[in-house]
């Protein structure tokens, strides 16, 4: 585990009502996506987060499940205390939770999510209006002007408007 990844467990471990909310966001003119995930807690104050710009084009469904698969990666490896995943994504959130197997491109990336939810049977991924997931929207759009990852703790970085 990095040294920052420890770092930002230290400082919200104590935080029992963490709330984790995943976006994405495609630019096909530049052929990047981005991937956000910010951890809030139950004043929906900014505790925690996670950036990663990503090279090439995908479809947005594929962005936000990679998105979703990035944040419940991030909550294992560093144990936070996350019973809940927020998206605004509702098709991800309905064929994860759909026995049924899907023939899509999106596929690869819904059983990998499927796989990691095995390993924190409490977590669970809800659907939410765009509206309250503006936090996450604007860390996966600003994403799209980075070159690597950024993990903070606290508030919002100053690169985050």
């Amino acid at each position: 585990m990095s040294m920052l990844i420890y770092l930002v467990l230290n400082q919200i471990i104590s935080i029992s009502d963490v709330i984790v909310n995943t976006d994405a966001c495609v630019s096909s003119s530049d052929r990047k996506h981005s991937l956000g995930v910010v951890v809030t807690d139950e004043n929906d104050d900014v505790k925690a987060g996670l950036i990663v710009p990503m090279v090439g084009s995908v479809p947005p469904e594929v962005a936000e499940a990679k998105a979703i698969l990035a944040a419940i990666s991030w909550v294992q490896a560093t144990k936070l205390p996350v019973n809940v995943l927020q998206t605004d994504c509702k098709s991800i959130v309905d064929k994860v939770y759909n026995a049924k197997c899907h023939n899509s491109v999106v596929n690869d990336i819904v059983l990998c999510i499927k796989n990691l939810l095995l390993f924190s049977p409490n977590l669970v991924i809800v659907h939410v209006p765009r509206e309250l997931n503006k936090i996450a929207h604007v860390c996966a759009r600003a994403g799209l002007g980075l070159d690597s990852e950024r993990v903070w703790n606290g508030s919002l970085p100053s690169f985050v408007t």
